[in-house]
């Protein structure tokens, strides 16, 4: 079993939201802690796993904010400095993102 699976599951016994979330969270996990020391050529580039999630569905129905906290709080676990903070500035962003590009 790998860390999508395990994750799911894990995920799973903590809140009913729809399994494809905490797939997609496990995905989104998996890229930020590869960030941009990993990646795959296509031929004349370098593509790293750069991945920007968004759940979509009902509000309160589908737990959309408790999945992504399961994943948020693994992650930090793995290194704070891979979550960004929830309310930002545009221009605290692009400031964010000049720091850490990943």
């Amino acid at each position: 079993m790998g860390f999508i699976e395990e994750f799911s599951d894990f995920a799973s016994d903590c809140t009913d939201a729809p399994p494809v979330y905490h797939e997609y969270v496990a995905a989104t996990i998996i890229g930020a802690t590869l960030g941009n020391r990993v990646a795959f050529g296509t031929g004349y580039e370098r593509v790293c796993p750069n991945i920007w999630l968004v759940l979509i569905g009902e509000s309160t129905h589908t737990h959309k904010s408790t999945c992504m906290n399961i994943g948020k709080g693994i992650l930090s676990k793995a290194s704070k400095e891979l979550i960004f903070p929830s309310l930002f500035s545009p221009e605290s962003f692009y400031d964010l993102l000049s720091i850490q590009p990943y």
